[in-house]
């Protein structure tokens, strides 16, 4: 399944626990897929956003951001983007996680140019339509690296 292919997304809403498990496994070689999955299921699909905040998975792609894996972090920070985006309850809970000062300093460490796309869209649909997100944006020095 693609991003961009939005039939049928619904129907993964029950893998969203078994991929947020791989994501916290210690086979760090399934991050990558388990958060690539997740980055595609969760484009246009409000249940599967919503599943993923119910089995905690908001902050296991928050830790994921710090994998040994470079392409385990892009893809953990394109799923936050996408779980967060139009989300409310998704923005809470990523705040919740720790996303805001995490992102900020993945921002900071100087990564490659795909993660630090991935984390400024990451930080931007967590802002969105959040004065307090946008406030703590702002604590944590985010706009400095943006």
């Amino acid at each position: 399944m693609c991003a961009a292919d939005d039939s049928g997304k619904t129907q993964y809403t029950a893998a969203v626990g078994g991929l947020v498990r791989l994501l916290r496994s210690e086979q760090e070689s399934s991050h990558e897929q388990a958060a690539g999955a997740l980055r595609s299921i969760c484009v246009s699909s409000p249940q599967n956003k919503l599943e993923l905040n119910r089995v905690n998975g908001i902050g296991a792609l928050v830790t994921t951001l710090f994998s040994s894996s470079q392409t385990a972090a892009e893809q953990a920070g394109a799923a936050l983007a996408n779980a967060c985006a139009n989300c409310m309850a998704n923005q809470i809970a990523a705040r919740h996680a720790g996303a805001i000062t995490v992102l900020v300093q993945v921002l900071t460490r100087g990564d490659s140019e795909n993660l630090v796309a991935c984390c400024v869209c990451a930080i931007r649909n967590l802002c969105t339509n959040c004065v307090e997100h946008q406030e703590e944006l702002s604590r944590r020095n985010g706009l400095v690296p943006l």
